[in-house]
């Protein structure tokens, strides 16, 4: 019952509202058989937001979540996001998702994670793959990472769905999977907000913010890989700093994905409910 109450809600949402914006198929169903969904990790550092949510929705869907780190060793979010100070209460993780955050931190999956390369040899057992951001320096031992990157280019030709959120997909770039591929991620006015809400706490720009190769921001490295189409999303400066824009259980007026066949894509964390969502309903409608 509860999940199809779930079900008409956001079935009834989308039809009667037009909202949240999706960039491709609306025709989202969600029903209730068991899928099996890997998420990559790093060792540290991941946004806790965009984990913990899409896993609290998915289970609460009945589906399976495994997690995989590099060492197949527990990992942690971001600490500046999980224990912000000053100004960086603007960018810390909100009530309703530090409680979906404590409960992923005790389950069994997330503590006994797979190693990237015990991931590799399951990859046909997995009906789904979630690729979560963070901005954590942290974060390049996983979207960097050779093991990720062949495993994500061997997933892609079963043709299942893949979804990838904020620096998410960079790990698809990064791949070279995104060739005549439209996609989001988040885009760059999102990133300098982080950079200049970190620079005023006193935090080093690189402690808060993703440092990548050519110290360029994820947009620019998406609109520069070949073939893809990069799609900014409706200009939602505000979106991190108000309740009502904030994405919560609740509210995703403001949510954007894209979609294109099997690969679904989000922005930030405002768009985490709506993202696990979405990604349930491409699996069902995969089965």
């Amino acid at each position: 019952l509860g999940i199809a109450a779930v079900a008409v809600a956001v079935y009834a949402y989308t039809a009667f509202t037009g909202s949240p914006l999706i960039a491709g198929s609306l025709d989202a169903k969600l029903q209730s058989e068991t899928s099996k969904v890997l998420v990559f990790l790093p060792s540290e550092g991941f946004d806790p937001t965009e984990v913990a949510v899409p896993w609290r929705v998915l289970t609460d869907l009945g589906h399976s979540v495994v997690f995989s780190t590099p060492e197949g060793k527990e990992s942690t979010g971001d600490p500046h996001v999980l224990n912000p100070s000053g100004l960086l209460h603007l960018a810390g993780i909100k009530p309703d998702a530090r409680v979906a955050y404590d409960a992923l931190v005790e389950s069994q999956p997330f503590k006994q994670p797979l190693s990237f390369a015990d991931a590799m040899p399951q990859l046909e057992s997995f009906h789904a793959v979630l690729l979560p951001g963070g901005h954590h320096p942290g974060m390049s031992d996983y979207l960097d990472s050779p093991q990720v990157h062949a495993f994500l280019q061997e997933y892609w030709k079963l043709k299942r769905p893949v979804g990838a959120i904020c620096h998410g997909v960079l790990a698809v770039a990064r791949s070279g999977l995104l060739k005549n591929a439209k996609t989001t991620s988040v885009p760059r006015y999102l990133e300098r907000q982080g950079a200049l809400v970190s620079w005023l706490a006193g935090y080093p720009t690189n402690d808060y913010q993703l440092s990548t190769t050519n110290n360029h921001y994820t947009q620019d490295e998406i609109e520069g890989s070949p073939g893809a189409t990069f799609i900014r999303g409706p200009l939602d400066l505000l979106a991190p700093l108000l309740p009502d824009l904030d994405g919560s259980d609740t509210t995703h007026s403001h949510a954007f994905l894209v979609e294109d066949g099997h690969y679904l894509s989000a922005r930030f964390w405002g768009d985490a409910y709506v993202f696990g969502r979405r990604l349930a309903a491409k699996m069902d409608e995969a089965l």
